[in-house]
């Protein structure tokens, strides 16, 4: 019997915590409209030289989403002003880069015509701990595991408490420019005093005119939306089964979004290391996987239509001193002569699809379907002793087919709320697949696109050598 409890204790600190990341200014009928975001603060006003830096003058109120505003009456001129924070609080505005003045004040110039000009050449200001552009949160994590009835121990036993620490710094340099990253602190598992660090995820977020881009480390951040969930809804080992996070724990990569002719564009390339197989320093067999994909969507009066593009592909190093065992290759080592006994085999899966969702009835009926062309290839394509480079081998191209499947996938997804708390849904889904064998010679079989990329990621050794 082996129990695990988990205690999650949220950390807030406080010192910069106060400070949002998100303000600015607009022209808006009556004059113009100054925000700041800070659904912590318990009041925020706004002074300048319009009101003789008077902190009760321009009292700011917020919304529901804890955005302070301000209308004021301004004409053509040159403007500085601040936040006022709880009454003592004096903070720039954090989306404005100009500045002016020995104390940091942020300047606003309004043209001829009433609206505000952004100075394009104006550099952001500092981004130091103390300025609103930072926001520092994170959380205290601490695990304790219990064992009793062993078959070598019948007792109780507690094991070492884990303990971790994670701090998320998320400053915004500009309003296209955000992003953040969380370090994380824990104990070892070795001596009682040990304790490392290292960088739990990352991202930066950059927008500009009709792009935005995202690079990401471990964050969870890509999701397709087409039903058959060609990319996102992945299961971590040793999470909770079918819970449905985005993409992108355990992997880095960069996202493009856009918008043109009324088409979302959505693109990815991102890259997830696997593990070491023989854990071994010496021996080079750490194993990835490369994804690539692509998603347009386009509304065509009440249905949306999708296309979507999906390419996962790996390699894995393979030592054919033991018992490993391939009947292609080893045809290919009788017929050549080959010396080498590392091999390298590369699988990739390529998924293309066409999509629509149409809510048929507000409430009665939705409907989405989707159908893919898959195709999976597997062949050995390196060698660690294939070509000789002056007087010493290095690795060489080969190419031996280890086994391909084609088919095709179909989803058909119904969903209706005939009263406000009752949801039903269907699910159809349907595959076709042709090509490698459910033997044992080739592994499993494989039923559909997610569960092929899950089981080449699981499977044992032993069974990918079998392909």
């Amino acid at each position: 019997m082996r129990m695990s409890h988990l205690m999650w204790v949220p950390v807030l600190i406080t010192a910069v915590m106060v400070s949002p990341a998100r303000a600015g200014f607009s022209r808006v009928d009556g004059g113009i409209e100054f925000t700041y975001s800070d659904p912590y603060a318990a009041s925020v006003s706004l002074a300048g030289v319009f009101n003789n830096w008077n902190m009760n003058a321009d009292p700011m109120t917020m919304d529901d989403e804890g955005v302070w505003s301000v209308v004021i009456d301004l004409g053509p001129g040159v403007y500085e002003y601040k936040f006022v924070l709880n009454g003592s609080q004096w903070v720039a505005d954090p989306d404005n880069p100009k500045t002016a003045g020995d104390y940091g004040n942020s300047e606003l110039t309004i043209g001829k015509d009433g609206d505000p000009v952004v100075a394009a050449a104006a550099a952001p200001i500092s981004n130091t701990a103390v300025n609103s552009r930072v926001n520092l949160n994170g959380w205290y994590r601490a695990t304790y595991d219990t064992e009793s009835d062993l078959p070598s121990d019948p007792r109780w036993r507690l094991t070492r408490p884990e303990h971790e620490v994670f701090v998320s710094v998320n400053p915004t340099v500009t309003s296209q420019v955000t992003g953040g990253a969380t370090l994380r602190l824990a104990t070892g598992t070795g001596d009682i005093k040990e304790i490392f660090a290292d960088l739990y995820s990352g991202n930066v977020r950059l927008e500009g005119g009709p792009f935005t881009v995202t690079g990401f480390y471990n964050e969870e951040c890509v999701q397709f939306d087409n039903p058959l969930e060609s990319v996102g809804h992945t299961d971590l080992t040793g999470t909770i089964v079918e819970e449905h996070i985005p993409y992108g724990r355990g992997a880095q990569g960069t996202i493009l979004e856009s918008g043109f002719w009324g088409v979302d564009l959505t693109a990815v390339y991102a890259n997830a290391y696997d593990y070491d197989i023989y854990n071994n320093p010496s021996i080079y067999d750490n194993t990835d996987t490369d994804l690539v994909g692509v998603r347009l969507k386009r509304p065509l009066g009440p249905v949306g239509l999708g296309a979507t593009y999906v390419s996962f592909k790996d390699g894995w190093w393979m030592d054919w001193r033991g018992d490993n065992y391939s009947p292609h290759l080893q045809e290919f080592i009788d017929e050549t002569g080959s010396s080498s006994y590392w091999f390298e085999l590369s699988n990739e899966e390529r998924c293309i699809g066409v999509d629509l969702d149409w809510q048929v009835h507000e409430t009665l009926l939705g409907l989405r379907a989707e159908y893919a062309s898959y195709r999976y290839a597997s062949i050995w394509d390196m060698g660690n002793e294939e070509k000789v480079d002056g007087d010493d081998y290095s690795n060489g191209v080969i190419d031996v087919e280890a086994g391909d499947m084609t088919g095709s996938l179909i989803k058909l997804e119904l969903e209706s709320r005939p009263l406000k708390p009752v949801r039903l849904d269907l699910e159809i889904e349907r595959t076709s697949m042709d090509g490698m064998s459910s033997s044992p010679v080739y592994g499993a079989s494989f039923r559909r696109f997610a569960a092929l990329r899950k089981r080449l990621r699981r499977a044992s050794r032993k069974e990918r050598l079998a392909l």
